[in-house]
């Protein structure tokens, strides 16, 4: 079951901290617990250690507590920044492996959100074989929005969903019906139906009917999309709509797949000039 709480990742400790800024704001505008989660990267010590009386060595994990305790300063006065913008604020300061350590409190704790910040760019080989930003997004179980680098807050008014009619679609239209009542902004729906265009197509009109039900926010526009070039539509579809957040399901695909398919997670994720929600 998820708890109303948020984590934010934080890659430093510096101020100004963009991520971090962010996602207090967004923990405020949801009215949410906000947990600034830090994981200073484990580190072994490579000088090895003779076993008396053998040819055996061994290899120490190199001390840790030195290296929390020089960090905790800067994520305590982090924590008290946080506080001037929302006072629900903690934070947790651990040493571990970050991708696998997040993964794992994410899996345990199960936040409503887990706020990442993007330092990657798009290119072919971070498309073929993901990032530090995209394998979150795809492990955590939970959503995940990825900021990228050096995003200011600003209120959330525009969310762009792209639906893939193969999606879990009840259970993210409730999810996103929370989150634009919450944040006051209007939910765009964006379902792609492939390059054959079809007027009133049956689907389609079925899938808004069954929207429609769900939820009693009117602020939702239903828009059908032909094309098998997603990724070009999503992003004229970013600007069309004046888009804060882009939203869409976290597909897991092959290898082969991800070479020769247009639409694909990190694709989005790395060409997105706006905040990504993975759901």
């Amino acid at each position: 079951m998820q708890t109303r709480q948020i984590f934010i990742a934080l890659d430093d400790y510096q101020l100004p901290n963009p991520v971090m800024e962010y996602g207090i704001h967004q923990a405020k505008a949801l009215e949410a617990h906000a947990r600034l989660v830090a994981i200073e990267q484990l580190h072994l010590e490579m000088t090895p250690t003779s076993i008396a009386q053998t040819d055996i060595y061994q290899y120490q994990n190199f001390e840790m507590t030195e290296v929390i305790d020089a960090v905790k300063p800067d994520v305590k006065a982090l924590t008290e920044r946080a506080k001037e913008i929302w006072q629900d604020v903690s934070y947790s300061l651990e040493a571990g492996f970050r991708e696998s350590t997040l993964i794992e409190k994410s899996e345990e704790e199960r936040p409503q959100l887990v706020v990442v910040q993007r330092k990657s760019n798009l290119t072919t080989l971070n498309e073929w074989f993901g990032t530090h930003e995209t394998r979150l997004a795809h492990n955590i179980p939970n959503p995940v929005l990825v900021v990228p680098k050096e995003t200011t807050w600003k209120p959330v008014g525009q969310i762009l969903y792209v639906l893939d009619l193969a999606d879990d679609a009840v259970e993210n239209m409730r999810l996103l019906h929370f989150l634009a009542a919450r944040l006051k902004a209007h939910l765009n729906v964006a379902i792609v139906a492939g390059d054959e265009v079809k007027e009133n197509n049956p689907t389609f009109l079925t899938a808004v009917a069954m929207f429609r039900q769900l939820s009693s926010h009117e602020q939702v526009t239903y828009i059908q999309v032909f094309t098998k070039q997603a990724a070009d539509t999503v992003a004229s579809l970013v600007t069309e709509t004046q888009a804060d957040w882009l939203v869409f399901q976290d597909k897991d695909r092959s290898f082969i797949s991800r070479l020769f398919d247009h639409y694909n997670n990190a694709h989005l994720i790395l060409q997105s000039e706006i905040p990504v929600l993975v759901i």
